[in-house]
């Protein structure tokens, strides 16, 4: 049974992608047609619409990669001996272009990472600097160069992917001797890679959340010894009687509703500040818990290892990181879109708006096929009936 453990793992992961990335290709595609609606152009939304469409891509260049772990796909009977298995035209085309998709799988990844960072850091200059944050008009020249210049670094840093830098299984001792030189490049660009595309996103993804929370809570503290000087201003109203309020019962009826509303006041802002927190958690969990041990992987067999896939449980990890990294871009599309209700109400109002359209359009054909024909109006009808009887 321990034996058969890491096969039944790789077994699940691979049988898990296509509902993986079914979810995350439908989830990022509702997230573009709803934040490039002319309603929602902000900066902040061109920058998730960013990172969905680099999530679609990287399901995309991972389907591959995932085909390619299934016997259907790599092996076929052979022409000249049917009871033979022989390599496939796509085991080929895959084995051919294998560096090149795993440059463009690690590519957009490290790009939908770099363009989540740069959300986070919208947000945080919303939450510290709200006036200066809504004087800003909208730019997309800006956006736009952005998102060149994210593409253009994360591209440049993972671009010796390209190279078949290592064997895919233990190299001989012949071949890793004569291979020094290239190992210790694979080593540094690896560490280049892991430092730029993991290492930095997540302390600043960590301290760009911290700060928010931070500046959130302590703007909502700026307004706490202002409402506490009114409530002591009016405890000390009460005591003398205003000219327009000479009832007792009247200015009770004042005072308990100010109470009242204050206390709605707090349960919003409470409620408000411990869903951002909650968000904040997951969304900075989600990047460590699916980011950090893919890249302790990579790192480990192109540093220390120097080979791919050299024992079973190896394969078995290489699996798990990546369905890990795969569920984190189905959960992008859950923490920053699905979390906002002003994104939902406007994701239902598109919808409904489409599927309307759609209905409309089916009616009309169903009624341009209906075969027409011509009616008198019962008037006439009567008329010509009467004049007959006649």
């Amino acid at each position: 049974m321990v034996d058969d453990l890491p096969k039944i793992i790789a077994l699940s992961c691979e049988y898990m992608f296509p509902f993986l990335g079914f979810l995350g290709i439908c989830g990022n595609s509702i997230t573009l047609f709803v934040l490039l609606s002319s309603s929602m152009r902000s900066s902040t939304n061109e920058m998730l619409a960013a990172a969905a469409l680099a999530d679609i891509l990287y399901i995309i260049f991972m389907t591959p990669n995932q085909m390619s772990r299934w016997p259907s796909f790599v092996l076929m009977n052979c022409p000249e001996d049917p009871r033979r298995k022989c390599p496939s035209a796509f085991h080929v085309w895959f084995i051919d272009n294998k560096p090149h998709i795993s440059f463009l799988v690690n590519w957009v990844s490290a790009a939908s990472t770099w363009f989540i960072v740069s959300v986070s850091f919208d947000r945080l200059y919303a939450i510290k600097a709200p006036f200066s944050a809504r004087s800003q008009t909208y730019s997309w020249r800006r956006n736009l160069i952005v998102i060149h210049l994210i593409l253009l670094l994360t591209g440049a840093t993972c671009f010796h992917m390209n190279l078949k830098l290592l064997d895919d299984h233990q190299a001989s001792n012949a071949t890793a001797a004569a291979g020094v030189n290239r190992i210790s490049w694979v080593q540094i660009l690896s560490i280049q890679m892991f430092v730029f595309h993991i290492l930095i996103p997540m302390i600043l993804l960590i301290t760009f959340n911290t700060c928010l929370l931070y500046y959130l809570r302590n703007r909502l503290s700026h307004f706490l010894p202002s409402r506490t000087r009114s409530i002591r201003r009016s405890t000390r109203s009460d005591e003398t009687p205003a000219p327009l309020l000479t009832n007792v019962t009247d200015r009770s009826e004042v005072v308990r509703h100010h109470s009242s509303n204050s206390g709605v006041w707090n349960r919003h802002v409470s409620k408000a500040e411990r869903h951002v927190t909650y968000m904040v958690l997951a969304i900075v969990s989600c990047y460590i818990c699916s980011h950090i041990p893919s890249a302790a992987l990579y790192i480990y067999m192109h540093v220390f290892q120097n080979s791919l896939y050299s024992t079973r449980w190896m394969y078995t990890y290489v699996q798990l990181s990546s369905t890990g990294v795969t569920c984190s871009k189905v959960a992008n599309f859950l923490l920053f879109c699905m979390s906002s209700k002003h994104f939902r109400k406007e994701m239902k109002k598109k919808l409904c708006c489409l599927f309307c359209k759609t209905k409309e359009k089916i009616s009309q054909k169903d009624s341009a096929t209906q075969p027409r024909t011509r009616s008198l109006p019962l008037n006439i009808i009567g008329d010509s009936t009467n004049n007959c009887s006649a």
